[in-house]
């Protein structure tokens, strides 16, 4: 798709099929995001910052934790934000919902079964 300001050019090729290849890059990127979001949860015990969290999870790269732990945890609902009416707080910390304390359970009660 080619856009411009006046118009929009679409263009077709035969054999393409959008759904096949979307499903193709899900099934690439889906267990990283889910070994990411899953290391988050499991580390978030108590309301926590960004900070805290990157520090915890030795990672350095602003952009990369926000991208690939914190923004796909909170879209799941697994985590949430303290003060979610002002997410650019400085003091904005993030803990467990619900969701994400059974997650977090779940998690540990597979990594019991797989040592034994």
């Amino acid at each position: 798709m080619i856009n411009n300001a006046n118009f929009t050019t679409l263009i077709w090729r035969r054999g393409y099929q959008p759904d096949q290849v979307t499903d193709q890059v899900a099934d690439q990127v889906t267990p990283q995001l889910s070994e990411q979001v899953h290391r988050l949860v499991l580390v978030l015990k108590e309301k926590m910052s960004r900070q805290e969290l990157m520090q915890v999870l030795q990672l350095k790269h602003n952009q990369s934790f926000r991208e690939n732990y914190l923004y796909p945890a909170i879209k799941e609902r697994y985590i949430e934000m303290t003060m979610p009416e002002n997410p650019n707080d400085p003091n904005q910390k993030y803990r467990l919902t619900e969701l994400g304390k059974i997650l977090a359970e779940q998690l540990i009660q597979n990594t019991r079964k797989s040592h034994n």
